[in-house]
């Protein structure tokens, strides 16, 4: 990990890319065997889905507080994407598109995530 901004602090930011690697493993875990059909049916799921996806989003806004760099390091990576998950979900959460919150954790947006914070350990 390289980070040099002053607020840098590498067990903080451990403890944000273990949150990431936590939910989004969470969320990949609830949601892998379903098909979407089965996710829109179950009301109990979404709402543990969009959970585990503010937690990752929190966790990401955290991380890049505290290690702005991160986005330079992994520019594939839509951190400000992510980073804005929270304030639909807080903010929108009756007007949420179930299909995004579906291809958020599906179609591969969690698992570069995944994948990019286990490379920052």
């Amino acid at each position: 990990m390289t980070g040099t901004h002053s607020g840098w602090d590498p067990k903080r930011i451990r403890q944000r890319l273990e949150d990431i690697v936590r939910y989004g493993t969470s969320v990949r875990r609830l949601l892998g065997p379903l098909t979407l059909e089965t996710f829109l049916e179950n009301e109990t799921i979404q709402k543990a889905a969009c959970f585990d996806l503010l937690c990752i989003s929190e966790a990401t806004s955290h991380l890049l507080n505290l290690d702005p760099e991160i986005e330079e390091r992994h520019p594939d990576i839509p951190w400000r994407q992510i980073r804005a998950i929270a304030n639909i979900l807080r903010h929108a959460y009756g007007r949420i598109d179930l299909t995004v919150v579906w291809d958020t954790v599906t179609k591969g947006d969690i698992t570069a995530l995944l994948t990019t914070a286990e490379k920052e350990f």
